[in-house]
């Protein structure tokens, strides 16, 4: 799971306003949507669900693992020269596409990756505000996605997406605390993601505890990237210059991602203990603001999404 960063950038062809290039995504999507296999997965609840927080949705398809050659090559005629290791579930920002492998997951798993890998959609359009630039190093980047830019920003990026698709889960389908038969603490909402993902979402929704303005910060700059400086603030405002440490760090290493947990631990004087614990036992600010804002569509809409109290 996770989105294409740092050094993998520089080998996506460049669009220089920075839109979705659709000629290339419908040549992928023309060759991967007959092979869409999204049996047991209830897409209209994603859907629902994103459209309710106000995500972007990008467009994505859900294949079993042995289409991973034709996925290759597929990509690679898409004009994306890079390499995904085979079963990665990956979103390819330039053409604002999420590909989500099956393998041997349940139904309900494969919605919690599908909604990572949709958590990490964008708006197309590129800033150029001079305070978005601000906070992403001085420099505009050249392909973005949400927290990630050609100087890093995965660990934020991955902890992020982690948490979405965690809340999701947690929200929706009441799946809280610890897996009993299991040795570590790690919630059981974070389950099904790689050790160093869960990590970050962990320190992520520890920081957002500790400062809950990020919850809604941190959604709005999905759509309008020049709110970005409020994310960078509000991290900034639980101890100066913790957004800038945590954007260095690669969301893909085990150590970083055990480096972020440590700088959140220090900055919280929450130990990484016991933001597990609290993490697996209490809702946080992310799953009150989301509970909130699916009980105002369901309202709205007459859509049910058939919580799990």
């Amino acid at each position: 799971m996770g989105i294409l960063h740092g050094k993998d950038l520089r080998h996506l062809g460049h669009n220089d306003d920075n839109q979705i290039d659709t000629g290339r995504q419908a040549q992928l999507l023309d060759v991967l949507m007959p092979h869409h296999n999204a049996d047991g997965v209830d897409e209209s609840r994603i859907h629902h669900f994103v459209k309710a927080v106000g995500l972007p949705l990008p467009k994505y398809v859900v294949l079993d693992d042995a289409l991973h050659p034709v996925v290759e090559q597929a990509v690679r005629h898409a004009g994306v020269n890079t390499q995904i290791p085979k079963g990665t579930s990956v979103y390819h920002p330039e053409l604002d596409v999420a590909i989500v492998y099956r393998g041997r997951e349940s139904p309900e798993m494969v919605e919690h990756i599908l909604l990572h890998e949709i958590a990490h959609g964008r708006k197309t359009k590129k800033p150029r505000s001079a305070k978005f630039i601000e906070v992403m190093r001085g420099a505009e980047p050249r392909v973005f996605s949400g927290f990630v830019d050609e100087y890093g920003g995965s660990f934020n990026e991955e902890s992020y997406a982690t948490l979405i698709s965690g809340a999701f889960r947690s929200v929706v389908g009441g799946v809280r605390g610890t897996n009993t038969d299991k040795i570590d603490t790690y919630p059981q909402k974070y389950h099904g993601n790689v050790r160093r993902y869960m990590l970050g979402a962990i320190a992520m929704e520890t920081m957002c505890r500790f400062n809950p303005d990020i919850v809604a910060a941190m959604l709005f700059s999905r759509t309008n990237h020049t709110t970005m400086r409020n994310v960078k603030d509000n991290i900034n405002a639980i101890d100066q210059g913790l957004f800038e440490r945590l954007h260095a760090l690669n969301g893909h290493d085990d150590e970083s991602c055990w480096q972020g947990m440590t700088e959140v631990s220090a900055a919280t004087k929450i130990g990484w203990q016991s933001a597990f614990k609290i993490a697996a036992d209490e809702p946080g600010p992310l799953d009150t603001y989301i509970s909130d804002k699916l009980d105002v569509y369901e309202q709205q809409t007459g859509y049910s999404f058939q919580r799990v109290r």
